[in-house]
């Protein structure tokens, strides 16, 4: 479509949709509201969600954030604010920190955020002066994440599977459940050092079980690991310093075995934080900027 870039077509019994990134968007959003609101009205006896804080990536550009703006209000929502997601993490991160520790507020340091979710890589430099936050360097990918890892390992499994025992993956319900699949397999070798993938899945004909070991699946993550350097080694050089106080990571992508040490490499001798909650850790930092927002207060 010339006019919004990308229009998505799905088929129904009275024909043919199109909806645009926006619209889609908003969709999403409207669920979103009705979903908390039934839980404010069932739990905590609230009134409706009308407002909200919205995280955006900070390499969104303005385009980028009016649309996310125009797809909350085509919801419904009023967007007090859009919040950078590494922003969002900081704040998540001090606030549990003076929580947990009862330590008094940061001050005079550098804080690097990294955050590697399901589809993007996000990462900041802040600086904590004065009790405000101040990025001074940022670097990303918009198409590196979670899902890159995802894509390495079904890739490998298809190849064995076509090779050792003639399956191929075809349709786009199959490429859709070894994607899936291979998501489970990712999130088993976070924890243990091997796991299977059972070829029964896609054939009747074939009961095998594929075995796949974490040090594999790192030797196939080796290009991914290199762009994630080269992207923390782009963030320090767009902040003008290698001076580092803390190490702060975000996302579920970062349960990965591997990113931690490659990280840890490359800082070594520093404090890395990284809680259980890693998915949720941006939605907080959202819901303490909207509490700030309301309260006038740091």
């Amino acid at each position: 479509d010339s006019e919004n870039g990308v229009e998505i077509v799905t088929k129904t019994s009275s024909g043919e949709k199109r909806f645009n990134p926006t619209e889609l968007t908003a969709i999403l959003f409207k669920q979103l509201r009705e979903i908390t609101s039934e839980f404010q009205q069932a739990y905590n006896n609230g009134e409706e969600i009308k407002e909200a804080v919205i995280t955006v990536p900070s390499f969104y550009d303005n385009i980028q954030r009016e649309a996310i703006k125009e797809a909350a209000e085509s919801a419904g929502i009023k967007v007090l604010d859009l919040l950078e997601e590494p922003i969002a993490g900081a704040l998540y991160y001090i606030a549990n920190k003076r929580q947990v520790l009862n330590s008094t507020p940061l001050q005079n340091q550098n804080i690097l955020i990294f955050d590697l979710s399901g589809g993007t890589l996000d990462i900041s430099v802040l600086q904590v002066k004065d009790g405000k936050l101040n990025e001074i360097g940022r670097s990303g990918e918009p198409y590196l994440g979670g899902r890159n890892f995802d894509a390495v390992l079904a890739d490998h499994i298809s190849t064995i599977m076509e090779n050792k025992y003639k399956v191929l993956i075809k349709t786009n319900k199959q490429k859709h459940k070894l994607m899936s699949m291979a998501e489970s397999l990712k999130i088993d070798l976070t924890v243990a050092e091997q796991s299977t993938f059972d070829v029964t899945e896609f054939s009747d004909d074939v009961s095998e079980l594929i075995e796949i070991t974490r040090e594999k699946f790192e030797n196939l993550s080796k290009g991914l690991i290199h762009r994630i350097n080269f992207k923390v080694k782009d963030a320090l050089h767009q902040s003008g310093t290698e001076n580092i106080n803390q190490v702060v990571y975000i996302g579920g992508s970062c349960k990965m075995p591997m990113i931690k040490r490659t990280i840890k490499q490359m800082f070594s001798n520093i404090e890395h934080y990284h809680e259980e909650s890693l998915e949720y850790g941006i939605a907080i930092g959202a819901c303490i900027h909207a509490l700030q927002l309301y309260q006038g207060t740091d």
